[in-house]
């Protein structure tokens, strides 16, 4: 079980949702067209507060991790070593999601490593997004 499951709000539910339906979805600027994670009443970019919902393929770079060997919570005590890191999305390297990095070796772990979000479900029904090393 994760040791911290999401609470969504009225600004992160589409990204939970999209979750469940196992896409990643994102926020776009109605004014400049940017994409921004996480999600926010107005765009970090030009302050514009129109906002669209568009999907994102799934697919991303790693632009930065750590390898955790204490767990910062009992709940992962079991985990260590693992990999913590920053997923820059194929479409838009400004939008970057943190999460952890599953099926892969905490030593072969490589700044710029293609990744797949992987999808998995919590006991509560809670969909999470994992990333992992791109089968292509």
């Amino acid at each position: 079980m994760a040791a911290f499951l999401p609470v969504p709000d009225i600004l992160t539910q589409p990204y939970w949702d999209g979750c469940k339906n196992h896409v990643i979805m994102v926020q776009q600027c109605q004014s400049c067209g940017r994409k921004r994670h996480r999600p926010a009443a107005g765009c970090h970019w030009c302050g514009g507060q129109g906002v669209d919902w568009v999907q994102l393929s799934g697919r991303g770079t790693l632009y930065t991790y750590t390898v955790v060997h204490r767990a910062f919570h009992p709940s992962l005590a079991g985990e260590v070593p693992y990999v913590v890191g920053l997923v820059a999305a194929e479409e838009d390297p400004t939008v970057r999601f943190h999460t952890r990095i599953l099926e892969c070796d905490p030593a072969d772990v490589k700044v710029g490593m293609p990744l797949d979000v992987l999808f998995q479900e919590e006991e509560d029904g809670t969909v999470l997004p994992y990333w992992r090393p791109s089968a292509a």
